[in-house]
């Protein structure tokens, strides 16, 4: 009888203990599960602040673009050689008319614009601004120079007599001045024959590119006396 009692209590205990594990391990189960919960919807809220930094970011795109095509616009230039055409196309010349031509970017409170200035056969000297960003015409001067032979890129724009007795000729003086700056012509120059302390000399600018080139030239011997280069 005792054995018998003692049996059933211990059948009674293990029921007990497997009672507890089973309600330790639905326990940990459900907190496992809690914690899973947890985590997705934090994973979930991350994402969407992800998601709206992504839309803020991509709605200020389409403004910096805009803004950045905009200073494109209010930077155009239409260049040097459209602004030279509008000028001489507003004077009534063309390039072969001129006797000289130059022109240069330049800035004057707040506008930007292209200095052209040349002169005609007939001495009349041509002072135009044109605003680089759409060609219009900000000045149009003309001044008639009575010494207009100085413009005269010939030998007979020099004192003839003068010119007969130097050894380097006209042509030969112009060729070595516009030989020393690359890419400039005979309308980019102003030249003339000069006596300049009892010598004879051939004196001149060269005027491209933005720069200014001053130059002497020893109608003798051929020499450059002087060469001088400055921003035009």
């Amino acid at each position: 009888m005792k054995k018998l009692f003692l049996s059933a209590a211990a059948v009674l205990s293990v029921g007990l203990l497997a009672g507890c594990g089973v309600q330790g391990n639905e326990g940990s189960q459900s907190a496992l599960a809690q914690s899973i919960v947890q985590e997705q919807n934090g994973q979930t809220s991350q994402d969407s602040v992800s998601a709206q930094s992504s839309r803020d970011t991509a709605q200020a795109t389409p403004t910096s673009d805009a803004s950045s095509q905009a200073d494109t616009v209010q930077s155009g230039d239409i260049g040097e050689a459209q602004a030279t055409a509008i000028a001489l196309a507003d004077a009534g010349l063309s390039e072969e008319d001129v006797l000289y031509l130059r022109a240069h970017l330049d800035r004057d409170d707040g506008f930007i614009y292209y200095d052209v200035d040349f002169a005609s056969a007939e001495g009349v000297e041509y002072d135009y601004e044109i605003q680089a960003s759409d060609g219009a015409v900000l000045k149009a001067e003309r001044d008639r120079d009575d010494d207009s032979r100085k413009y005269q890129n010939t030998p007979e724009g020099s004192n003839t007599a003068s010119s007969a007795s130097a050894a380097i000729s006209f042509e030969e003086a112009k060729n070595m001045a516009l030989g020393r700056v690359s890419g400039a012509s005979e309308q980019n120059l102003e030249m003339e024959l000069e006596h300049e302390d009892s010598i004879l000399q051939y004196e001149g600018e060269i005027h491209y590119g933005g720069m200014e080139y001053e130059f002497e030239i020893n109608a003798e011997t051929g020499e450059f006396i002087k060469w001088h280069e400055d921003h035009d």
